[in-house]
């Protein structure tokens, strides 16, 4: 029975409609067409907008990315290129000139590669002396090389003392260029070197210019003018101490005094008061001989019975081989050329030593001066031991 539908005051009831089977069909039908398509279309709306959104937001992560690591590249790059052209060149202390195979080089051959060659093209390559190290040994040059690979790394490669290290600074390079002021050529110590990068990716590319300034070393030919003297050198090699000063008189030297700690913290034994300088007193590490390029004079190796007088001849840039101590007690001049002692040289209390373009070379068993001895000895002025007196 269906119920009673309500009806207006006053009016009487109207009959229910009745409950038939087409009315309760379309009461279940459920969805149309065109909702299921209205659906569908806003559906693919909202889809194409979270698409694009995500989308846009990867690439913009990726672009930061590339953006970041390329600035990282760079920064990377720039530390080590600034401190590599300060360190480049060096000046030979002998002649005070700049050393023709220290410097910047951008020629990729055997002399540009310097021996420290790596894989790809040479960009520039740095080269100086590490001071630090001994000097005596070959080893203390260090070289720098950059260069940029096939596959778009940017590395770093640095040789010394028979070892190499290899550095990856960049990895996105697709081109490299270099040149340097005031001339476009880099040679020998430029001012500065100019290093241009270009690569990155296709969305964010780059082109850096990284510059960087080398050192002025350019110097003057070294004279009693511009340099300090120094007379007094001990490399401090052997086994300490290196030198001794003890007795009760001073010992004068007209400049610097330089001692060695190689041989360790304390070279010199007794009072160092007693060694008095004009200039300063110095201990230093690693002092190298100066003299270590000069040729040695005639050997011991043959030399056996007596030694020949002192001051026999006036022969110019002869040598004079001693095999046996010498031992000075009186006054004594030293004939012009090269006297080599073989086993010592010791100058007495009250001798007077004079002569004139005199280098003495003492083999063995070292030099010893005593008190209120006086030496006027002048070393050669040309030659190849010219200014070497001892």
């Amino acid at each position: 029975m269906s119920p009673s539908v309500p009806c207006p005051e006053g009016a009487g009831p109207l009959p229910a409609r009745p409950d038939t089977g087409r009315t309760r069909l379309r009461r279940d039908a459920g969805v149309t067409l065109v909702e299921i398509v209205m659906a569908v279309v806003l559906s693919s709306i909202v889809g194409a907008v979270l698409v694009a959104t995500l989308t846009t937001s990867m690439n913009a992560a990726r672009n930061t990315s590339d953006e970041v690591a390329g600035s990282i590249d760079t920064q990377l790059i720039t530390a080590f290129l600034t401190a590599d052209a300060q360190a480049a060149g060096g000046v030979d202390p002998g002649t005070a000139a700049l050393d023709p195979d220290l410097g910047v080089s951008t020629v990729a051959d055997e002399t540009g590669w310097a021996g420290c060659a790596q894989q790809g093209d040479l960009a520039v390559r740095f080269a100086w002396k590490d001071r630090t190290a001994d000097i005596t040994d070959a080893a203390d040059t260090v070289v720098v090389t950059y260069a940029l690979a096939p596959d778009g790394s940017f590395a770093r490669r640095t040789c010394a003392g028979g070892e190499s290290t290899t550095a990856v600074l960049g990895r996105t390079i697709r081109s490299v260029s270099v040149t340097c002021a005031p001339t476009k050529t880099c040679a020998g110590l430029p001012e500065a070197v100019d290093l241009r990068l270009q690569g990155g990716s296709a969305a964010v590319p780059f082109d850096v210019t990284l510059s960087a300034s080398l050192r002025a070393e350019s110097q003057g030919e070294p004279t009693t003018l511009n340099s300090t003297q120094v007379p007094l050198l001990v490399t401090g090699t052997g086994d300490c101490p290196a030198l001794v000063a003890d007795g009760k008189y001073e010992t004068h030297v007209i400049g610097d005094a330089v001692v060695g700690t190689a041989c360790g913290p304390a070279p010199i034994e007794g009072d160092p008061s007693l060694l008095e300088t004009t200039g300063s007193l110095s201990l230093l590490p690693n002092v190298a001989d100066p003299l270590r390029s000069l040729p040695a004079p005639d050997t011991c190796e043959k030399a056996s019975g007596p030694n020949p007088p002192i001051g026999a001849d006036d022969v110019i840039d002869a040598v004079y081989v001693y095999p046996q101590p010498v031992e000075i007690t009186d006054k004594v001049s030293f004939g012009p050329g090269v006297h080599v002692f073989c086993t010592g040289l010791f100058i007495g209390k009250d001798a007077v030593v004079v002569g004139d373009a005199v280098t003495w070379y003492v083999v063995d068993g070292g030099v010893e001066f005593a008190p209120n001895a006086s030496i006027f000895v002048t070393a050669p002025s040309d030659g190849p031991y010219a200014g070497v007196l001892l």
